[in-house]
């Protein structure tokens, strides 16, 4: 609610009840957006206020024809393009972009979230929908988010590449040259999870902010009545006890169509264009993780940990559970057996069939390796600076 939390505690300027309106969406809701970088830096004249960059709170720009980007004006009528109707989808005044700060560089990083949040019908957690996303990359190009065929969100390229000058405190620094629409290759990645920045209500002050069904400083935090003593009766933490309730749940995704245009069709991460692999491998150091001295995993077929039943390990058509671990069958790859075997990946199916171990494992895991049926274990293997680089090693 940005009156009641915002302009009614003198956090942000007053605005119309018009203005409230349309930027007060109702749960549920999604967020859809577009990140893009360098962004419009933290101290400029053009962003709008920031509760990270040490403002009261996230406010909405005091003009929007000098401050963020006025196609984002939450306002259908005058940015019918941006925002669509069926969903009253409206600016994501949370979240205006992310600050990185660099330890190793000393170049920090700020980006802009071109962002926006679309009420969801309530069938959306009894019955299947169609999300989809129409992503064209170019000047032309644009960002569209959909449900059911009904616009959610719109990002145009124009908006994007526009150059922005940037100044502070009224004095001009320079400009901000325009950016694009993503173009290097991506993949998709669908997940649930629990987050206590994303998710609602707020975490409450004096409130442990975890999300544990099992722990009770997480499911319990009590107000407190006038005279300091606990009011039993109202709970901060009721709705995760709701939640927790509800569990087991299931996230049921029944198809994914990804398609391409045709005449401009690739698979991959690594394109003519965009010879990702070759500059990760001589960048090694910038972008290896903590934990391993490889730059990129290789995807084996099974080996992740599994419970016998009809749906473990991809089914039945792809892989089975076997004393605890995953087996795919031929056509099927990855730790459960739900990638299918293509590309490389098939390539490579006669050497890893012959291969013994070498995949990055968990040492302090009971299970992994299929220790616990003595069939191998994981390894710390130190090597010298100049020999091949490989942290874990299956026997």
């Amino acid at each position: 609610d940005y009156g009641a939390w915002k302009v009614d505690t003198g956090e942000c300027p007053i605005v119309s009840q018009t203005v409230l309106d349309r930027v007060s969406p109702q749960l549920p809701m999604v967020a859809t957006s577009l990140q893009l970088a360098p962004g419009v830096p933290t101290w400029a004249d053009q962003r709008p206020d920031e509760k990270k960059a040490g403002d009261p709170n996230n406010c909405l720009p005091s003009d929007w024809t000098t401050q963020w980007y006025n196609e984002l004006e939450p306002n259908a009528d005058i940015n019918p393009q941006t925002y669509g109707r069926p969903y009253n989808t409206t600016v994501n005044i949370d979240f205006w972009g992310e600050d990185f700060k660099s330890t190793v560089t000393g170049i920090d990083m700020q980006t802009d979230a071109i962002s926006g949040l679309s009420e969801l019908p309530l069938s959306t957690f009894s019955q299947q929908h169609v999300y989809r996303f129409d992503w064209r990359a170019g000047s032309d190009g644009y960002n569209y988010f959909s449900l059911d065929g009904k616009m959610q969100y719109y990002v145009d390229a124009k908006m994007v590449e526009r150059p922005m000058p940037i100044s502070r405190n009224g004095k001009s620094i320079g400009t901000l040259l325009g950016r694009q629409i993503p173009v290097e290759p991506s993949y998709m990645i669908l997940n649930i999870d629990m987050s206590t920045r994303w998710g609602w209500p707020n975490c409450e002050a004096g409130c442990d902010c975890c999300n544990d069904c099992h722990n009770y400083t997480c499911t319990h935090c009590y107000a407190k009545l006038a005279n300091g003593s606990l009011n039993y009766a109202w709970n901060y933490k009721q709705w995760l006890i709701d939640l927790c309730n509800d569990m087991p749940t299931e996230y049921m995704v029944d198809h994914v169509r990804i398609y391409q245009r045709v005449g401009n069709t690739r698979v991959g991460c690594n394109p003519y264009d965009y010879p990702t692999e070759g500059w990760i491998e001589r960048q090694w150091q910038q972008y290896v993780i903590m934990g391993a001295d490889q730059v990129l995993r290789p995807v084996l077929a099974g080996g992740g940990d599994c419970v016998p039943g009809a749906s473990s390990c991809g089914g039945s058509t792809r892989g089975s559970c076997s004393d605890s671990i995953c087996q795919c069958t031929a056509d099927w790859t990855g730790p459960q057996c739900l990638a299918r075997r293509v590309g490389t990946a098939r390539t490579c199916q006669p050497l890893e069939a012959t291969a013994v171990g070498g995949g990055l494992c968990e040492l302090s895991s009971s299970v992994q390796c299929g220790k616990h049926l003595g069939r191998g274990m994981c390894r710390n293997v130190v090597l010298n600076p100049w020999a091949p680089r490989q942290y874990g090693k299956t026997a």
